[in-house]
Parts: structure tokens; sequence; C-alpha cells
């Protein structure tokens, strides 16, 4: 399973993709007209901002330019929670509904694909670890040492 993982990462890291020297962030929040949006950046445990743009009829807009990727977050009105994405130069899309941060597409960003790739085999590693455990667990409660031994 880990070749498969790491096969599907070469894959994504290898698909080209036409860069820029400008990074152009198209957002659409469905389900709000207006509002404001910050775009933010996590230092020394704080959350600065690094810019905002106004949501007019459900759409906003960042542009820019950075030197290398970064993990940057999105929050502000019609935002449940904190939304983190990979920048780099390359035109992003982000789709969001008010209030259901959970159903976010980001597209657009070679650098998210990949975080993206990283956390579904997360969770699989994650499933996997709590079943071994909840076993030994129950080995545990049924005196059978052969698995909390190992």
């Amino acid at each position: 399973m880990i070749v498969a993982i790491m096969a599907l990462l070469l894959a994504v890291a290898g698909c080209s993709r036409k860069t820029t020297e400008e990074f152009v962030i198209e957002g659409s929040i469905d389900g709000l007209e207006s509002g404001i949006v910050f775009l933010q950046d996590r230092m020394d445990g704080l959350m600065i901002t690094l810019d905002s743009a106004i949501v007019e009829n459900g759409q906003f807009r960042f542009s820019g330019s950075v030197q290398e990727p970064f993990l940057a977050y999105l929050s502000g009105d019609g935002i449940a929670s904190r939304i983190p994405f990979f920048i780099e130069n390359s035109l992003i899309k982000i789709q969001l509904k008010e209030g259901d941060s959970g159903s976010t597409i980001i597209s657009g960003s070679q650098s998210n694909d990949l975080l993206e790739v990283f956390n579904m085999a997360n969770e699989v590693f994650e499933l996997e670890k709590s079943e071994i455990h909840q076993m030994i667990i129950e080995a545990e409660i049924m005196g059978d040492t052969a698995l909390s031994d190992q």
C-alpha cells in the first residue's frame, strides 16, 4: 500500500503545470452574497493577515507573487473554520459553501494536490492504527498478551 501511495505522489508531482510569475486566487462562496475574506499565514503561533478581499455576489479574488509555495489559510465571512491550502504562482480556484468548510474544493495548486494525497494516505494510516489499538485493548481485556508484548 505504501508503494501505491508513493507512486500516486510521484505521479501527481510529475504532472506538468504551466507556472506563472504570480498567483491568482479566484474564489466563490455559495450562499454568501457579500462579506470579507482574509488570506492569512501562521507566524510564531499567531495568525497574521496578509491580505483581505471583498466578497461580491459570492465571488472574491486575491493576487500576488511568492518566492516558493507556502501553507496559507483562508478565513472570513461565510467560512466556518480556517481553510489551509498551498499558495504558489498559479491560478488557484477555491469553491466553498457558506458555513461548510468541509466541502471546499481547491484546484490549481500542485503543492495543494500533494497535500490532499498526503491527507488521504494519513487517514488510511490513522484508521489502521486505530484498529490495531482496539485489537490490543480487546486482547488485554481477554488476558491475551501476545499482541501487547510485540
